[in-house]
């Protein structure tokens, strides 16, 4: 007689669907491949009308296989602080079941911090929890690996501190700090209120350097070599993230200031507008002459990333507004004075950077750059520039 195998729980495989009795009437399914997935795998034998004869296997995890981070990854704290969320690791077979009772070891691996447990047990759902993880009190990346034989899984924690607007920030630049291109630097934490910033660097580390970046590090400004030490930024409202670094494996003590500052551009001192930002400007006798050609005109610096648009606007009544757009080489890119000779209003430029860098805008009017003398007050006078994403 025929006798039909068929799985009838936790999936798997019989190896011969249909067996035919023997002598002894014996009917044999072959292997019995059953689910990848712990629990209960049930199949069923079948012939004629005979009720069905049942089968039943219950299967446990098999040798543990992998293990991963569920939580507690890149967090991140003041140097020395516990972190609020323990660290966890779960270990599976290589069906992806839960593998209960794995010992699990956890360990700093970097940034000297500690842990107030290091080893656990994987429960139930084969997970694994440390102590908990207090940083290290350096200014840098810091690392726990956790591991079971040779399953392994490591966790990641940032250690920076904040300043604040009209505050100070000390430290040192040394071989534990964190390495950004190749130099030692120390990061903070900075709001900043819509307006203008002063952020100044005393340091004794060669070849210091300020850098700002937005909280998604797509918009950065850096001082240069002729003032190492400052950086003026009129922002939108906004977190940034202020980093102290210095000449590659330069090393030295250093302090941070923040102060807030007039937004008004009156001198040739480099002044940085961050995209998203607008400020209320005066183009005044007393402004920058050696900028674009070699007239009063107020001149601003933006980092643009590759591939960003930008709309960048002038608006001036009476003043004949026109502003220039410069490369990171110098190169003009454009000018703008779309209502020609004695029309006031907005001139507008839109643009995409074709590669990242710190372009320069020019803020001037019309008058001043073609020497119009016959039309008054569209020389000097309030003007509003936008930099924002269309």
């Amino acid at each position: 007689m025929v006798v039909t195998f068929a799985v009838t729980g936790g999936g798997g495989a019989i190896q011969y669907p249909n067996a035919t009795t023997d002598a002894q009437g014996i009917a044999s399914s072959g292997l019995w491949q059953i689910g990848p997935k712990v629990g209960v795998n049930t199949a069923t034998a079948t012939v004629g009308s005979v009720a069905p004869l049942t089968f039943t296997v219950t299967s446990q995890p098999g040798p543990a296989s992998t293990m991963s981070v569920i939580s507690g990854n890149a967090q991140q704290a003041a140097p020395g602080s516990t972190l609020p969320t323990p660290l966890t690791v779960r270990v599976t077979d290589a069906g992806g079941n839960a593998k209960p009772g794995v010992a699990v070891t956890f360990a700093v691996t970097a940034g000297g911090g500690s842990l107030s447990a290091t080893t656990a047990t994987t429960n139930a759902s084969g997970d694994a929890v440390s102590g908990q993880w207090t940083l290290g009190t350096g200014q840098c990346i810091q690392r726990v690996n956790a591991s079971a034989g040779t399953l392994q899984a490591g966790f990641t924690g940032s250690t920076r501190s904040s300043i604040a607007v009209g505050g100070t920030a000390s430290g040192d630049l040394s071989a534990t700090d964190c390495v950004v291109n190749g130099a030692y630097a120390d990061e903070y934490d900075l709001a900043t209120p819509s307006g203008a910033v002063n952020i100044s660097l005393a340091s004794a580390a060669a070849g210091a350097l300020l850098q700002v970046s937005n909280a998604d590090a797509t918009q950065q400004v850096a001082s240069d070599a002729a003032t190492p030490g400052a950086l003026r930024l009129i922002t939108a409202s906004s977190s940034k993230t202020v980093t102290s670094t210095a000449s590659p494996g330069s090393t030295g003590a250093y302090t941070v200031s923040v102060t807030s500052t007039s937004s008004d551009v009156t001198d040739c001192s480099p002044v940085f507008i961050e995209v998203g930002a607008s400020t209320d400007q005066t183009l005044a006798t007393t402004d920058c002459k050696t900028n674009y050609a070699g007239v009063a005109g107020d001149a601003f610096s933006v980092y643009i990333p590759a591939g960003i648009a930008v709309r960048i606007s002038q608006t001036a009544i009476p003043l004949d507004a026109l502003i220039a757009f410069i490369s990171p080489t110098g190169a003009l890119i454009v000018e703008r004075d779309n209502g020609g000779v004695g029309a006031s209003g907005t001139e507008v430029i839109n643009y995409t950077a074709p590669t990242s860098g710190v372009y320069k805008i020019v803020a001037s009017s019309y008058c001043l750059v073609y020497n119009d003398p016959y039309r008054a007050n569209c020389d000097y006078g309030p003007y509003t520039l936008s930099v924002i994403k269309p």
